[in-house]
């Protein structure tokens, strides 16, 4: 058998961080006789989205040199491969070239992906690694449940475009200290299909859309809150005097006292 080539790359990361740092074309060869699709799943690593029209030429490249049959290693490439969720910062993410765009007000960046849904505490915990998230509320048509409350002022869930409000209740900042909202629509042939948007801390309302601007499917189905971390309470002004007016008496005391 003829020696491969063997491409290590740096898009390689942990399924845990969600994150991608380098593309494709910053790779190194290196000898060897096992084909990629060993490298790319050992240890329970993803590769990120290919540039492909760079790598279909270094292929084609390297089999005229006569080092790597090309179909085996696009074949093996292809099946092995994993596109990875993108994070823009703000509070709009999707939109052209993409079939499909969704704004939160109040969000400080905005995760988006395709074919999935970020409807469960782990996937949450995957795209924001640190402390386990929590469940605190699912929304799916205009309502309350738990800490979260969505209106809805224009259009309907299971359509596009729609429109509305959201609120976070003053009582999920006296549990939590951050805030992550997703939304999931019905996938089709569209992207993105799923979103997910880490709020500003004590974030109370504001407004929120989703539009589907081409293709099939993409009706709004849910908007969940999550939320982790241990509340931070800050004393009101008027406990803040108390307390100081009691440090004051008790130094009084002791002067007494002396």
């Amino acid at each position: 058998m003829g020696e491969l080539l063997i491409f290590e790359c740096r898009v390689f990361l942990h399924a845990s961080s969600g994150r991608c740092s380098t593309h494709f074309n910053n790779c190194r060869q290196r000898k060897g006789y096992q084909i990629l699709a060993r490298h790319m799943l050992d240890g329970g690593l993803l590769v990120a989205k290919i540039d492909w029209q760079h790598l279909i030429r270094r292929t084609k490249k390297m089999k005229r040199t006569g080092s790597l049959m090309a179909s085996l290693f696009l074949t093996s490439l292809s099946a092995y491969s994993f596109a990875m969720p993108t994070t823009v910062i703000g509070e709009t993410c999707g939109g052209a070239p993409l079939t499909r765009t969704a704004t939160f007000s109040g969000a400080t960046s905005c995760t988006y992906d395709d074919n999935t849904n970020f409807n469960t505490a782990a996937k949450i915990d995957a795209l924001f690694p640190g402390d386990s998230w929590t469940s605190a509320g699912e929304v799916t048509s205009a309502g309350t449940n738990s800490f979260f409350t969505i209106g809805v002022t224009s259009g309907a869930f299971d359509s596009s475009p729609v429109s509305g409000t959201w609120t976070i209740l003053d009582s999920f900042w006296d549990t939590f200290s951050q805030a992550v909202v997703s939304m999931h629509v019905g996938q089709g042939n569209g992207s993105p299909d799923a979103w997910a948007w880490e709020m500003s801390s004590n974030a109370s309302s504001g407004t929120w859309s989703y539009e589907k601007l081409t293709g099939e499917g993409g009706g709004l189905s849910n908007i969940k809150l999550f939320g982790r971390g241990v509340a931070v309470t800050v004393p009101e002004p008027g406990s803040l005097t108390l307390f100081g007016l009691g440090l004051i008496g008790l130094i009084g005391a002791a002067r007494r006292k002396v």
